[in-house]
């Protein structure tokens, strides 16, 4: 039987008294595995595998982001506070197994674009999601790891996303056994 999570609440270990923070429109299928809020803590995003809400509390502003981009199996989210970015890693879109990362701003999440969209039809595991910046030359990367499940293959991408550049390069790609 699985359990339908439906809310944000807040405990009090003391009291034991529970407070509801928010109540989501439609229940998540199963626990979210990420919950990256803005630096305020008033916009998030938060999933599971099989489930992907961005949520504004000031606006009460719900969006179920699987649905809105067709989007499946998240493994990894993060957010990027200076330029006040979501980053969504997914192993699926349209029902394609592949590689894919979506970019959605913090206040726009209806105009996110997609950075990457590898179609490999391959499942992926173990990732991981950074970003780096060098202040002093202006320039924004991310690092994306993954291992490819079955034919076990360890991969890197690197990833130019300056601010300054409308076009994303792809700086460097490993794939190792």
């Amino acid at each position: 039987m699985f359990a339908k999570i439906d809310q944000i609440f807040c405990l009090n270990f003391v009291t034991e008294e529970m407070t509801t923070i928010f109540k989501f429109k439609e229940r998540f299928l199963s626990q979210p595995q990420f919950f990256h809020p803005n630096e305020d803590q008033t916009i998030l995003v938060t999933a599971s595998n099989r489930d992907g809400v961005y949520l504004n509390m000031r606006t009460n502003q719900e969006i179920d982001i699987d649905d809105t981009y067709n989007i499946a199996a998240i493994k990894e989210i993060t957010y990027d506070e200076d330029d006040k970015i979501f980053y969504i890693l997914t192993n699926k879109l349209n029902e394609k197994l592949g590689f894919f990362v979506l970019s959605m701003k913090e206040n726009d999440p209806e105009g996110a674009k997609f950075l990457i969209k590898w179609k490999n039809k391959l499942d992926i595991g173990d990732t991981n999601f950074y970003v780096l910046r060098n202040r002093a030359e202006n320039l924004k990367e991310i690092i994306i790891s993954f291992k490819t499940i079955y034919i076990n293959t360890y991969n890197v991408v690197c990833m130019d996303v300056s601010n300054n550049s409308e076009e994303f390069n792809l700086i460097f790609r490993h794939e190792s056994f």
